[in-house]
This record gives structure tokens, C-alpha cells and sequence, in this order.
């Protein structure tokens, strides 16, 4: 008896580890991805991405940067939108790497974060994933 529970432990054990190792790439094309917010001086707002794709890409980078500033109430606007047709160096071609950058110049003192949509496409297809970037505040 005390074999069987114990072989049968490892049944489970083994199957919810491989199980585990399955799930823990999400994508079939972004194998890391990050995108981060700082504040520069003279107000300005620098937006960075990295992304580790999984394999050698077509095109990989940023398809779109959308920059929010808070308002006087509390909330968050929309002010600026880069856009990889507008900014081709928002994308690597032919590439195993996808980073960049885009500037933007915002009001000291003021809060902004963005959202950037993640792309990669390779010969089989594509995808856009998105994340936010942590808040900061402009300086001077």
C-alpha cells in the first residue's frame, strides 16, 4: 500500500511538472517580453520595450505606443499615439531582438505611463500582445 500511494505521488508529481513546463511559454512568438517608463529631464518621457522572441522573426518591435497624461481630475488621457507606420524604426526586420524606444515630450510635474503593443510575425503569421508601463512623473 505504501508503494502504491507512493508511485502514485509521483504520477502526480510528474504530470502536474510537465503539465507546468507546457504553460509556462504563453506565446509561440514572444519568449520575454518587458516595457518600461522614465523621466528624463525637461519634461520629457522616454518609452522603452524589449522582446525575446522565440525564434528569428520577419518583423518584431512595437506596433503601436499609446502615451496617457493625467489630468487635473484624476484621470488619464490619451495625448499621443506612435504608430510603426508613422515611426519605422519601431520595428527590426529579419531579427532575433525587438527593442526600442520612443520619446515623448511631456510637462513637468505632470503623470504619464503608456500602453505598447508588442508585434512579432514570422512567415507563419503574427502577434500583438500589450502592457502597460509603470507611471512617472516628468521632471524638470
Amino acid at each position: 500500500m505504501k508503494k502504491k500511494t507512493i508511485a502514485i505521488f509521483f504520477a502526480v508529481l510528474l504530470i502536474t511538472s510537465i503539465s507546468g513546463f507546457a504553460a509556462a511559454r504563453a506565446s509561440e512568438y514572444f519568449s520575454c517580453t518587458a516595457v518600461y517608463a522614465t523621466a528624463l529631464d525637461d519634461g520629457e518621457v522616454l518609452i522603452e520595450y524589449d522582446i525575446d522572441p522565440t525564434h528569428r522573426m520577419l518583423e518584431c518591435g512595437a506596433r503601436a505606443v499609446w502615451v496617457y497624461e493625467q489630468q487635473s481630475n484624476g484621470d488619464y488621457e490619451e495625448v499621443f499615439e506612435y504608430l510603426m507606420e508613422d515611426y519605422p524604426d519601431m520595428i527590426q526586420y529579419d531579427s532575433i531582438i525587438g527593442d526600442g524606444q520612443v520619446t515623448y515630450p511631456g510637462t513637468p510635474g505632470k503623470k504619464y505611463y503608456a500602453l505598447v503593443a508588442l508585434y512579432a510575425k514570422d512567415q507563419y503569421g503574427s502577434e500583438i500582445i500589450s502592457f502597460y508601463t509603470n507611471v512617472v512623473t516628468a521632471r524638470n
